[in-house]
């Protein structure tokens, strides 16, 4: 399975994506550089190793878009964005559907 996590933050959501989905490859996606620095040291203690971080802005079409994935994780992210929209339109191409949970 793949999981992309868009703004992955200090990596909290990512240890637990990580945890739950052990075979699962998983790409964690921040625009800030000590968020990522963070998530890193968070994984790295836990001895998790299914984690690849990437720093990318999301609101420009980025290279993580150009994989597929088995799903996307977004969490209070959406209010971030210039065009969520069209995150949303990029993000439902790379996962093949669009869903939301309550």
């Amino acid at each position: 399975m793949r999981i992309l996590e868009c703004g992955c933050l200090e990596g909290a959501h990512t240890t637990v994506l990580a945890q739950a989905f052990p075979d699962a490859t998983i790409t964690a996606v921040d625009v800030r550089e000590t968020n990522l620095q963070k998530a890193k040291f968070i994984l790295l203690s836990s001895g998790i190793t299914n984690v690849r971080l990437t720093k990318e802005n999301l609101n420009e079409p980025s290279a993580a878009f150009t994989q597929q994935y088995d799903a996307i994780f977004c969490v209070g992210l959406l209010y971030h964005l210039r065009q969520p929209a069209q995150f949303l339109a990029r993000a439902a191409q790379a996962a093949g559907f669009c869903g939301f949970l309550p």
